[in-house]
């Protein structure tokens, strides 16, 4: 996942992915940022639950205080090593971050001249990204 994304509609949402217990309420957003709180899907007994998390892993180890590194993107090579990521991978502590699309920054050549451009899944009405969920209980933000 990338560094910035923008939600669906809610109700957009809920049926494309079939969340059945509804546990959140977000409007939608064009910039949403890491440590933000946004709309993830997760199993609950079974069924698809829609609930608010804060954007971002705090790793058992950090004592519930964001680690000064970045923890917004697991790569899929170092996930199962790596001692942020390690204890809820093997857990499958997971969900999915329902997006309407994603900003990736592009460079021109010079390293002051950037813009964001927004992608899309070229003919999906919404993507998907996976995301390891806390090494503690998933509780929702309320």
């Amino acid at each position: 996942m990338c560094g910035r994304y923008s939600t669906p509609q809610q109700s957009e949402a809920e049926r494309y992915f079939a969340v059945h217990l509804l546990r959140w309420q977000f409007e939608r957003s064009y910039n949403v940022a890491p440590s933000q709180s946004v709309p993830v899907i997760r199993s609950a007994g079974g069924q698809r639950e829609g609930v608010m998390m804060r954007w971002g892993l705090v790793p058992f180890f950090a004592k519930g205080v964001p680690p000064k590194y970045s923890t917004i993107n697991a790569r899929i090579e170092t996930i199962e090593t790596a001692a942020s990521y390690r204890g809820p991978w093997q857990r499958a502590q997971r969900c999915i971050v329902p997006a309407a699309g994603f900003f990736e920054w592009h460079v021109d050549g010079s390293r002051y001249s950037a813009w964001p451009g927004f992608g899309i899944v070229r003919g999906a009405r919404m993507a998907a990204c996976s995301r390891a969920a806390p090494s503690s209980p998933c509780r929702p933000i309320r």
